[in-house]
């Protein structure tokens, strides 16, 4: 019955939303939990960055801005991986979600016409729970699969502490748009772990 009680709270948010008739600040917190989490900057060329977009997006990835990236060098663009997990996620009151997740995502892409305004294009998401996929494509139109990581099952860890070793295997298809077979970039990384609160959806019109 809760379940179903949030179910329409949330759908009559998104649909007032929709009409215009409430801020994006004014959305509930549709999802909230806590990030353990790896952000991955990995430099590659603006052909690499285009590859992994839409056709539509492709002309309209925006240049990296300096102050953002200062270590990112001359020519290249971010590609960003997030490797962690999600603890205690879910809507509030049923924080009953804990799973890895792997995200690659493309930043400063300009979605709305006539606007310089960066949207993060989330490529694709890999997590080792059912329920995340299923959610996540229905509310939020996400392209999630599901994966297995290793190590496994590592829900039940006592530490969720993540690296990375200075280096970054891709394999195609995410591997830019002529590779026939892996690449390795070194990369740089920074580990956080935070609370988050999700709103929405909301229409990207309302960011611009």
């Amino acid at each position: 019955m809760a379940r179903l009680f949030l179910r329409v709270v949330f759908l009559l948010s998104f649909v007032f939303a929709g009409l215009g008739l409430l801020s994006p600040d004014e959305l509930p917190v549709a999802i909230e939990g806590v990030y353990n989490t790896t952000l991955v900057i990995v430099p590659v060329t603006l052909e690499h960055a285009q590859s992994l977009l839409p056709a539509a997006y492709r002309s309209k990835l925006l240049a990296p801005d300096s102050a953002a990236y200062p270590a990112l060098a001359a020519g290249k663009y971010p590609m960003i991986l997030e490797l962690g997990r999600e603890k205690d996620a879910g809507p509030p009151g049923l924080n009953v979600l804990d799973f890895q997740e792997a995200k690659l995502e493309v930043p400063n892409v300009a979605r709305l016409a006539g606007s310089s305004t960066p949207f993060l294009y989330k490529r694709i998401i890999f997590v080792d729970d059912y329920v995340d996929v299923i959610g996540s494509y229905l509310q939020y139109g996400l392209n999630t699969t599901y994966n297995s990581f290793t190590p496994s099952n590592s829900s039940a860890s006592a530490s969720f502490n993540y690296a990375v070793d200075g280096t970054v295997t891709l394999y195609p298809p995410y591997a830019g748009p002529s590779a026939t077979g892996p690449v390795t970039i070194n990369v740089e990384g920074l580990h956080f772990t935070s609370r988050f609160e999700i709103r929405g959806p909301y229409a990207c019109s309302a960011w611009q």
